[in-house]
């Protein structure tokens, strides 16, 4: 016999109390499996919605890198169309501010492709420079003015698209020529310095029905060693054949905007009577340390070239100078000396005759074994030949007579050790 039917026997059971019971084991078990499949249900949940929060937080990230790189993109893009365009072309009447040097900018270098500067010179030995007719011009460079010359170039399509970022301008009109010149002075592509411009001469007709009244701008021109102005109205056309004289092959072309002209322009001094070298080699050659300089080739000066003064030039031979303590030495003494500017010939000693000289002494020969040519070439490539030492009287000069003060005597020294120059030697006085 089992419990029920005991149970039933001792009528101990009631029949209500059992059909409750089973309700209440029916509903418990019911409960349960809904609990369950609530919380099953919450823990989905609860993932799917951090899954949720994730992938936006993705999404916002993509979307904010995407924003920044295209702002970034459009800033490179606006800088570098602003710098190739010229004031003409983006409608501004006033010059654009000239880069003097890299400490005054981003350090950043311009966006155009690098033109070296041999590509836009024309082939020729350097040393007919002194035979021809100079044609000079005088450049606004902010503050200060430089004084340039024309040199033998390449034609006028290699030098249009060598056209780097805009220097300044200037606009005339003449009413005797009845035209209008435009010239405007660029840097070579790719260059932050301003050794060698590009210049660019735009004459066009002025139409008869034009405001003649307005004054005649004048740009101030040099001629060949002379203080002298002229109109740039005036020169219009003058200016190919002037270039042409000087060697230029830049040619006029003509098109609906006028006659253009191009030619290749080097610096060549400041335009005052002194100034610090230290701003030359700041401003226009881009040298703000001696770390700017990548290494100074010496040659013997060739003021005699008869049979005596070659040997004498082949004795002393060339050499190179890439050490770093002698090139900072070279141009810490640089930074110290002043120019006094073009044509000062008569502040330059490099050993000539006097009345009373020894007429045994051979002055030429001395001149050449106390002379030295240097070539400075820069971390960018380019090459400052003008710069010249004779230790005759302790100083640096140029061609076109421009001098500079004295070396102190330590300083002296040390430049004819670097240039290997025997002051004391034999050679200096001759046979």
């Amino acid at each position: 016999m089992n419990k029920n039917d005991i149970s039933d026997a001792m009528d101990f059971v009631d029949e209500d109390m059992i059909r409750h019971t089973e309700i209440m084991r029916k509903k418990w078990t019911q409960q349960k499996k809904e609990s369950g499949l609530k919380r099953k249900w919450r823990s989905f949940g609860a993932a799917a919605a951090a899954c949720l929060v994730l992938f936006f937080i993705l999404i916002v990230l993509v979307a904010v890198s995407i924003v920044r790189r295209a702002n970034d993109g459009q800033e490179e893009g606006g800088t570098s169309v602003a710098e190739g365009m010229t004031a003409e072309e983006s409608g501004q009447s006033e010059p654009e501010e000239m880069t003097a040097s890299h400490s005054e900018t981003d350090g950043s270098e311009p966006s155009e492709e690098f033109v070296a500067i041999e590509t836009l010179l024309a082939a020729g030995d350097g040393a007919m420079d002194m035979e021809m007719a100079q044609v000079l011009e005088k450049v606004s460079l902010g503050d200060d003015t430089g004084l340039y010359e024309v040199v033998a170039s390449a034609g006028s399509e290699v030098l249009t698209e060598s056209i780097g970022t805009e220097v300044c301008r200037v606009e005339a009109q003449s009413e005797s020529t009845g035209t209008e010149v435009s010239v405007v002075y660029y840097r070579v592509a790719g260059h932050s310095d301003l050794q060698y411009l590009i210049r660019r001469q735009t004459v066009t007709e002025i139409s008869a029905g034009s405001n003649a009244a307005g004054t005649e701008g004048s740009a101030e021109v040099g001629a060949a060693g002379t203080e002298g102005s002229a109109e740039v109205g005036a020169a219009g056309t003058e200016s190919s054949a002037e270039s042409n004289a000087a060697g230029t092959e830049g040619s006029a072309e003509s098109n609906a905007d006028g006659i253009e002209t191009f030619s290749l322009m080097k610096f060549l001094c400041l335009d005052s009577e002194e100034y610090a070298y230290s701003e030359v080699l700041r401003l226009v050659y881009q040298i703000q340390s001696a770390e700017d300089i990548a290494e100074i080739l010496v040659k013997p000066s060739k003021a005699d070239n008869t049979d005596e003064g070659k040997r004498l030039q082949e004795q002393i031979g060339e050499r190179t100078v890439t050490d770093a303590d002698e090139i900072e030495a070279i141009y810490e003494i640089l930074c110290s000396l002043t120019c006094y500017g073009s044509d000062r010939w008569d502040l330059i000693e490099l050993g000539g005759r006097d009345i009373d000289a020894d007429p045994a002494v051979n002055y030429s020969s001395s001149a050449v074994w106390l002379g030295r040519y240097l070539t400075i070439t820069t971390d960018y490539g380019n090459e400052i030949d003008g710069l010249k030492y004779t230790a005759y009287s302790d100083m640096f000069y140029e061609f076109s007579g421009i001098a500079y003060s004295t070396l102190t005597q330590e300083q002296a020294q040390r430049v004819c050790e670097i240039l290997e120059i025997d002051a004391d030697g034999t050679e200096a006085g001759g046979d």
